[in-house]
């Protein structure tokens, strides 16, 4: 009787065992469909963590050494992390590549240019060069711009140049009524410093918070998005001179485009759309106005342009409404991006970041002076801190 029993015992186990198998396998890819769901919309964050428990599952996988590099080095405050996962990725790069197979062990060529940019992130510069020299041997120019490769090379030479003499800068954290446990970025300030907005980052979304200076200190932070009547996916750009009036960009609907909100008796108003002149079906990222009020500058995308965004000039018309945008041409604009203008309280100085002009890599805070002749001078890079 045993001996009848013991077979079918076995049997038992072994297929529960090969369900629980096939049931963790189609979990698993599952995971990494969403993972690979959220690099499409670039959201690296919610990306992160399911690859990481995918690596613990398949330690060998290359790939997704490769997606954790590539979600880490699109996070502020984590791109250091990159460059182990990074450079264990490129020893394992498969010229058969397949993206989003699950069954992909090895790495993609961009690895390398990942790499790259994670050392020159890093400010190892000389290994930087060397992995982007590297990259452009093989690299198929049919797939990649060789241009921005060589771009890349120049910054990390332009890196030790501005690296040898360092500006002098004085930073002062704001303290923990405004800073907390989570991400505080995009903050922007009123002329005299009363008025603070900022983003911070919270479980699910991204809030626009406020701050007023009292007495020397400022007030605790105060939730904006409920007051915006907009939810998510919208930014503090800037904040005019007398502290009424927030320029906000919205990405909602993978449209960006430029709102402002207004301070009245002790309170902001509801996001309201700027007009056709300022947002396009093309993608507006950034707007700031004048101390006077009078000239918005802001960045778009649309047609027409140098390359990339671009940095655009509308003046108030007699209506108090914004006129037709005027490109700032190609002294201020290049190829690639330029984004962030903010001008200066006497509007001679335009300081903006780009990519396109003398730089370390990505972008860097360039500024240009206005010539007697209304034209913007060369811009100069801010220099290295």
């Amino acid at each position: 009787m045993i001996k009848r029993v013991l077979p079918f015992i076995i049997f038992l186990i072994l297929s529960f065992s090969t369900n629980l198998s096939s049931q963790s396998g189609i979990t698993n890819r599952m995971n990494f469909r969403e993972a690979e769901s959220w690099i499409l919309f670039e959201d690296y964050r919610e990306a992160l963590p399911v690859y990481q428990e995918l690596l613990k599952l398949y330690p060998d996988n290359s790939n997704f050494k490769y997606r954790i590099g590539q979600c880490y080095l699109n996070m502020p405050g984590e791109k250091g992390k990159a460059i182990a996962y990074l450079e264990e990725a490129v020893n394992n790069i498969n010229p058969d590549y397949r993206e989003k197979k699950f069954r992909e062990k090895g790495a993609p060529y961009d690895a390398l240019y990942y790499l790259a940019n994670a050392y020159r992130i890093d400010l190892q510069l000389g290994k930087a060069i060397e992995t982007y020299r590297l990259f452009m041997e093989k690299l198929d120019p049919k797939i990649y711009d060789t241009t921005i490769v060589a771009l890349q090379i120049r910054s990390c030479e332009n890196a030790r140049v501005l690296m040898a003499s360092p500006v002098f800068i004085k930073e002062e954290n704001l303290g923990k009524v405004i800073n907390n446990e989570h991400s505080e970025f995009n903050p922007v300030v009123s002329a005299d410093e009363t008025m603070l907005v900022f983003s911070r980052r919270q479980a699910f979304y991204d809030a626009i918070m406020y701050s007023v200076r009292v007495n020397g200190s400022w007030t605790e932070p105060r939730n904006m998005n409920e007051i915006l009547k907009v939810d998510r996916n919208i930014y503090p750009s800037s904040i005019s001179a007398d502290g009424k009036v927030l320029y906000l960009y919205n990405a909602d609907n993978y449209d960006g485009n430029i709102f402002t909100s207004t301070y009245e008796n002790g309170t902001w108003g509801p996001a309201v759309k700027l007009n056709d002149n300022i947002n396009t079906k093309y993608w507006e990222s950034h707007a700031a106005v004048s101390h006077d009020n009078l000239k918005l500058f802001f960045t778009s995308n649309r047609k027409g342009g140098y390359g990339g965004l671009d940095i655009y000039v509308s003046n108030r018309d007699t209506t108090g409404d914004w006129g037709p945008a005027v490109n700032l041409g190609p002294v201020i604009n290049t190829r690639f991006n330029e984004d962030t203008p903010f001008l200066s309280r006497d509007g001679k100085t335009l300081f903006f970041s780009s990519e396109g002009h003398l730089n370390m890599g990505g972008y860097d805070i360039l500024y240009s002076s206005l010539l007697s002749n209304g034209e913007w001078s060369v811009p100069l890079n801010a220099g290295y801190p």
